[in-house]
């Protein structure tokens, strides 16, 4: 999957040190919430994206659409403050690096592994609402 990129993502683990600054992102992620005046991430909008696999192009090697919901994640990581990069549409990288306190040096990176590309919906009438149209009922979506 990775033979067309430079250089692969870099494989993490949760261990000891990682979960001491578990803190510091969610406080990080909580005072850019704030200064962006943001109330939550609309999860309602990116799964509204189609991410199913489609025709590759260049720089969309799982289609238009899976590319769309990777560089929507990417800008919303951004928009938090996070560094990213995106390995040519294969996978993207959120980084956050702490400080470790000593000269303000960056920390161990932390870096949590998901996809947001989906299979397709399959037959409509087998939803409640429509698939790709995010439906909020009892709080929850």
């Amino acid at each position: 999957m990775y033979n067309k990129i430079k250089q692969k993502p870099k494989k993490y683990s949760l261990n000891c040190e990682s979960r001491a600054v578990l803190p510091q992102i969610i406080d990080r992620s909580n005072r850019a919430i704030r200064e962006r005046n943001m109330k939550n991430i609309d999860a309602k909008e990116l799964c509204a994206i189609p991410s199913v696999q489609g025709t590759p192009e260049a720089g969309k090697p799982f289609g238009a659409e899976v590319n769309r919901a990777l560089e929507y994640f990417l800008k919303t990581a951004e928009n938090f403050g996070f560094e990213t990069i995106n390995y040519d549409g294969y996978a993207g990288e959120v980084i956050w690096r702490g400080k470790n306190g000593k000269n303000g040096e960056p920390a161990e990176e932390l870096g949590i592994l998901c996809h947001l590309d989906v299979v397709k919906a399959g037959r409509l009438s087998d939803w409640k609402y429509p698939p790709f149209t995010p439906t909020e009922e009892d709080g929850k979506i």
